[in-house]
C-alpha cells in the first residue's frame, strides 16, 4: 500500500481529527475517498472547473454530469449485487449526490439564461424527464438512508429496472448533444456477440484453425472502465482454444499467471499453452481506447465440452463481462 505524506497546520489537523472521530471515519478512509473522487473526475472536489459560458457548453457539461450520475448508479447496482457493506454503499451514494449537484448547477444556468438557442431549448423537456428517472433510482435507494442502502431483493430489482430506463435516456441525450458518438467499428466480422458491457467480433484468418477475436467496450462506459483497465487483464481461457500472444500488436503482453490458472490442466493442454506464455507467464490483454484483440488457435486434443467455432464470440464475451462485473462490484480482479 502507498503512503501519503502532507504538512498540515497543527490546530487544523486537531479539529479535523475530532470531526473524523465523531463520524467514525479513519484518516485512511478519508484520503482514499478523496483519491477515488480525483480518479473518477480528474479534478479536485474543492477546485471546481471553470464555468462554461455558452448554452451549448453548459448542455454538454450537463450531459457529462448525467454520465457521472449513471456511472455512480451502475457502481451502486454492482456493489449491491455483491451485498457490499454500508460504508462502501454510502461512499458511492455520496458520489451519486455530488454528480446530481453538479448537474443541477448546469440546469440553473440554463433556466436563468434570458434566451436559449432552439437546439438547446428543445432539450429542456428531456432533461426534466431524466430528472424524474434519477429520482426513481434515488427512491429505490431509500434516499441514502444507511439502512436502506443495504438493498433487499425487491429494492435491487426496482433499482435495476429504473436504471435500465435511465441508461437509455442518458445515452440518447449524450448522442444528441454530441458528447457521445457511436462510430461503427472498423471490423469485418464473420460473427459477433453483443453483451451488456462489450461486443465481441470473431473472424477467421489465413491459417486454418486460427481465429482473430476483437473486443470493443461500450463507448459510453470508457470513462468509467478505462482507469480500471490500465493494466493488462488475463486472457479468457476457452475450452478447446489456445490464445497466441502477439507482442507487436500492442494488445497482447505477458502477465504473471493467477494462482489457480494451471489447476486441473492436463499435460497436452500444458504443452499447447506454450504460445500463450509458458514459463514467461500467461497471455494478458491490453485495452487501447476501449479495444483489444487476440488470436485463438483451435486445439486438436480432445477436451471436455470444447467451445465450438460459432460459439467462440459468446464464450469470450461472457468471460470479459464477468471481469467487468467484478470491477463494478468492487471485487478483487487480480
Amino acid at each position: 500500500m502507498a503512503m501519503v505524506n502532507a504538512r498540515i497546520d497543527d490546530e487544523l489537523k486537531a479539529r479535523v481529527d475530532a470531526v473524523l472521530q465523531r463520524r467514525n471515519i479513519t484518516v485512511t478512509q478519508n484520503m482514499t475517498d478523496l483519491y477515488r473522487y480525483i480518479d473518477q473526475h480528474e479534478q479536485s472536489p474543492f477546485l471546481p472547473a471553470p464555468r462554461p459560458h455558452t448554452a451549448g457548453d453548459v448542455v454538454a457539461k450537463c450531459c457529462s454530469d448525467l454520465m457521472n450520475i449513471r456511472d455512480a448508479l451502475l457502481l451502486i447496482r454492482g456493489h449491491a449485487e455483491r451485498q457490499a457493506g454500508t460504508g462502501e454503499m454510502a461512499s458511492l451514494y455520496q458520489l451519486f449526490t455530488r454528480s446530481r449537484l453538479a448537474f443541477a448547477d448546469g440546469l440553473c444556468w440554463l433556466h436563468s439564461a434570458p434566451a436559449l438557442p432552439f437546439t438547446v431549448d428543445r432539450l429542456l423537456l428531456p432533461l426534466a424527464q431524466v430528472q424524474a428517472q434519477i429520482a426513481e433510482c434515488d427512491i429505490a435507494l431509500g434516499g441514502g438512508s444507511r439502512d436502506a442502502l443495504v438493498l433487499s431483493d425487491d429494492a435491487l430489482s426496482k433499482l435495476a429496472a429504473n436504471f435500465n430506463e435511465l441508461d437509455k435516456v442518458v445515452i440518447s441525450l449524450c448522442e444528441k448533444v454530441g458528447v457521445l458518438r457511436r462510430l461503427p467499428p472498423v471490423v469485418t466480422e464473420e460473427q459477433r456477440f453483443d453483451g451488456e458491457f462489450c461486443t465481441v467480433f470473431t473472424k477467421d484468418v489465413s491459417f486454418p484453425g486460427n481465429v482473430e477475436v476483437i473486443i470493443h467496450l461500450r463507448p459510453d462506459l470508457l470513462r468509467l472502465l478505462t482507469p480500471h483497465l490500465k493494466e493488462a487483464i488475463c486472457c479468457p481461457r476457452i475450452p478447446g482454444w489456445t490464445p497466441g500472444v502477439d507482442i507487436n500488436s500492442g494488445f497482447n503482453t505477458y502477465i504473471p499467471a493467477p494462482a489457480d490458472y494451471f489447476q486441473k490442466m492436463d499435460s497436452i493442454t500444458a504443452v499447447a499453452m506454450a504460445p500463450a506464455g509458458g514459463a514467461m507467464g500467461v497471455c494478458g490483454l491490453l485495452f487501447v481506447q476501449g479495444e483489444t484483440r487476440i488470436h485463438y488457435w483451435s486445439e486438436k486434443s480432445a477436451q471436455v465440452n470444447p467451445v465450438s467455432r460459432d460459439m467462440l464470440s459468446e464464450a469470450v464475451c461472457v468471460k470479459i463481462e464477468n471481469h467487468i462485473r467484478n470491477i463494478l462490484q468492487g471485487s478483487d480482479t487480480k
